[in-house]
């Protein structure tokens, strides 16, 4: 009977069955289990073969593909990867039995998890790294604080803690490569669930992996000496988390810039979270029932993440049958935009040739990452999410030709947020969103439609600030543009709102447990229509005890090259430049500014030719600094007053740097 199942499964697997980031990878380790435990059945041999293509080559390279990362939310994640759905989802039960029954793995490493990791990313271990970075301590705003995990893609408000469904195959990743502080995870999970009481940390259904998954020789280890930032499928997920510390009180900020892979992923590239004592940008909404008003409407699409829009009038948007087609302003709906389903991508190579031709799956791209003890440093491109220049979905004309983004997180608290937006019509609105947990406080605001706590207002202040409700706070200034309006749009009637209407439709079953909708968002829109438009915007990340951000000034290079901010923060001055060109050219020729500093301030320049020699000038003083190969070059002056800094390549660094 074994064998009959396994051969129905092959069958499946080898015609448009199970999206391989939904459903296959599972499928095809029940096959692989089968296939491997089978001794005397005739069709061994066609069954081991089937493994072979199925879970060893196609299931694992999704894994690998994405880096240990997940398309889907974390609870598909969960569901594929060790569950206590049914039977078939136990990837890890099939990689450890294949590590047992095959002598040889491959030509070069007999051991699996020795060609996963020298040979395929080390994506196993990196799944247990994409829990630990993603992790969210409990704050006082939750019913029972437990740890949870982010709120991206489709995941159910019951399902977000660490619970009995994610410790069996982080000890086992832990046990596999005797790796400490993937034990930790485990750990947190027993001190919030119990190891068995109740539905413990271990489910009953998975205490049969105990003997093989938990090694109680194996210590956990703290996180504290873990890097503080990292990134995840950066040539095709690109989700990154940064961090001031490991501590519960610490700041949080995720990011994500990627293709398009799943039907349960949602349309959110260039979308950040900040977390600090509970959620203060929020990735909102709940996860309704397909078909419904709230998912398809709202939950899934760019206006409830904290993005970008460029509302063109009359562009229409893939939609499911059930609903009408609502005009949020974002990027493309992938979902409903394929020959036949949803999420009907067969393998790597399907997702591969869908790039740039065929289903257009890109729509972000991670052009620069860099974690150092002074800042880190992102650049996207997310152009192709829209109807852009690039490519058109249906029969919409292009809206975009430019979206970028880039963020500088200086540590511990402050984060720069530059974009640029070129539309292909001046008359299209752009908005830059933020979402909050409570209603963002400005100094002045008139009501447009509603009441002032629960409706649309507007205000022309430059600072807003918002609550977490359980002690963490975040102010919000915008540099650029000149003369934006700030829209607030929340409230009870007003918490969903796209293209005229409250998104509700069967969303109250799901605004339970862990479920974190969001009440109010933030939209800077600029105050005069033109094609070309610079966002930016410097987030103060605090707690309650901070009555008053961090000042932070413009600053504009002499030749207008780039653009940026000088943080004014007592005893920890910082300038942030970024590159003004719309295409993101980086800078190859002399820059100069002026700054007034109090003191010791460093300066980030970002956009800059990569792993180049620049010389600083600053009055009488220069010294030479080297750029990352990041585009990013970072150095620190100690004089008082007002200064006048020259920065110029050399040439190109020498090999050896």
């Amino acid at each position: 009977r074994l064998a009959d199942c396994a051969v129905t499964i092959s069958n499946t697997l080898g015609t448009n069955g199970p999206h391989l980031w939904h459903g296959y990878t599972s499928d095809a380790s029940a096959l692989s289990l089968v296939a491997l435990s089978l001794d005397h059945d005739p069709r061994r041999t066609e069954l081991l073969d089937a493994a072979e293509r199925h879970f060893r080559q196609n299931a694992l390279e999704a894994y690998a593909t994405v880096d240990g990362a997940w398309p889907e939310g974390v609870s598909y994640l969960r569901s594929h990867f060790f569950s206590a759905d049914p039977p078939s989802q136990f990837v890890i039960d099939a990689v450890r039995a294949w590590h047992s029954a095959v002598q040889q793995d491959d030509a070069t490493y007999a051991d699996i998890y020795d060609t996963i990791q020298y040979k395929e990313g080390d994506w196993l271990r990196r799944l247990g790294d994409f829990h630990i970075y993603h992790l969210l301590p409990p704050y006082s705003g939750q019913s029972s604080p437990v740890y949870t995990w982010p709120r991206h893609g489709d995941i159910p408000s019951g399902q977000l803690a660490p619970n009995k469904q994610y410790r069996p195959y982080t000890d086992a990743i832990a046990d596999a490569y005797d790796d400490g502080y993937l034990r930790q995870p485990g750990e947190l999970a027993e001190a919030d669930w119990g190891f068995v009481s109740g539905v413990g940390s271990y489910h009953s259904i998975h205490r049969y992996a105990l003997p093989t998954h938990l090694d109680p020789a194996l210590a956990a280890a703290s996180f504290d000496t873990l890097p503080t930032a990292d990134i995840f499928g950066r040539e095709t997920i690109g989700y990154a988390a940064m961090r001031s510390g490991w501590s519960d009180d610490d700041a949080i900020i995720l990011y994500r810039a990627g293709d398009w892979f799943t039907g349960h992923q949602h349309m959110d590239q260039g979308h950040f979270e900040i977390w600090r004592q509970g959620p203060l940008a929020l990735d909102t909404g709940v996860y309704a029932s397909w078909g419904t008003e709230h998912r398809e409407n709202y939950y899934i699409r760019t206006a409830a993440h904290n993005s970008l829009l460029v509302r063109q009038p009359g562009e229409s948007f893939a939609h499911h049958g059930a609903v009408s087609d609502a005009n949020d302003g974002g990027q493309r709906v992938h979902t409903y935009a394929g020959p036949s389903c949803a999420q009907c991508i067969q393998s790597v190579t399907e997702y591969e040739a869908n790039l740039g031709a065929g289903q257009h799956y890109e729509a972000g791209d991670v052009t620069a990452f860099i974690h150092t003890d002074d800042y880190d440093y992102i650049a996207s491109d997310i152009t192709p999410a829209y109807n852009s220049t690039g490519y058109t979905y249906g029969s919409n004309t292009a809206k975009v030709e430019v979206v970028q983004r880039e963020l500088a997180y200086l540590r511990p608290d402050v984060l720069l947020i530059f974009d640029r937006v070129r539309s292909t019509d001046a008359s299209y609105e752009k908005a830059w969103v933020l979402h909050s947990a409570s209603k963002p406080q400005t100094a002045s605001e008139v009501v447009v439609q509603g009441s002032a706590s629960n409706g649309i207002l507007t205000s022309s202040d430059d600072v807003f600030t918002v609550d977490s409700g359980s002690g963490g706070r975040l102010f919000v200034q915008t540099l650029l543009p000149a003369g934006h309006t700030t829209r607030k749009i929340g409230g009870t009637d007003y918490r969903y709102w796209v293209d005229g209407a409250n998104r509700t439709s069967g969303a109250s079953a799901q605004e339970t447990g862990y479920a974190e909708p969001g009440l109010w968002r933030v939209e800077v829109v600029p105050g005069a229509a033109q094609a070309d438009d610079l966002f930016l915007h410097a987030l103060h990340i605090t707690d309650t005890t901070t009555s008053i951000t961090v000042p932070s000034s413009l600053l504009v290079t002499d030749g207008g090259e780039m653009t940026g901010a000088h943080i004014q923060e007592p005893g920890r001055e910082r300038v942030a430049l970024f590159n003004t060109a719309m295409d993101g050219t980086p800078i190859g020729a002399r820059i100069g500014y002026d700054v007034t500093t109090a003191g010791t301030c460093g300066h980030l320049l970002t956009g800059v030719l990569s792993d180049t020699v620049y010389r600083v000038t600053v009055g009488a003083s220069t010294f030479d600094v080297t750029s990352s190969v990041e585009h990013t070059l970072y150095f620190t002056t100690t004089r008082t007053g007002a200064l006048h800094v020259s920065v110029a390549p050399l040439g190109s660094a020498p090999a050896t740097v």
